[in-house]
């Protein structure tokens, strides 16, 4: 499925084009201004360059009608990813020498890390959010 898509506009027509697809997909559209100056519609983001980047939220028929109510430059395709690359998009690896631990300590280890998965996941994707905003304010 198709998750980013370069609609080429900028200033008033982003504008547009930001509530158009707002309005076609029920989805709220919210301007974060300085300093990444997106729109935010639902949690899809229409970049300042132009470059809509589709969420998890949006199934593939509602962005087909986006791409063809909107979209007017080069057909588009697909990017094929294998399951390896998918997989590894949502991995995050720890690495601790197995010295540092006895057999039950790391028994223990591993059923707590278990236990909290669900929170981590959380925490992490709440992070992620604000990660990159935080990230470019500091280097400016």
């Amino acid at each position: 499925m198709i998750t980013e898509i370069d609609f080429k506009v900028i200033g008033e027509e982003r504008k547009k084009l930001a509530y158009a697809i707002g309005e076609t997909l029920g989805l709220p559209v919210k301007y974060t201004k300085t300093p990444r100056f997106d729109y935010m519609i639902g949690e899809s983001i229409l970049d300042k360059k132009g470059v809509f980047q589709a969420s998890n939220e949006i199934t593939e028929s509602p962005l087909d009608l986006i791409i063809e109510r909107f979209y007017t430059g080069e057909p588009l395709q697909n990017a094929i990813q294998s399951e390896d690359e998918i997989i590894e998009q949502n991995v995050l690896s720890i690495s601790v020498p197995r010295s540092m631990f006895t057999d039950d300590k790391l028994e223990n280890l591993q059923k707590l890390i278990e236990g909290k998965q669900t929170l981590a996941v959380h925490i992490l994707q709440y992070f992620a959010k604000f990660c990159i905003l935080c990230t470019e304010m500091t280097d400016t």
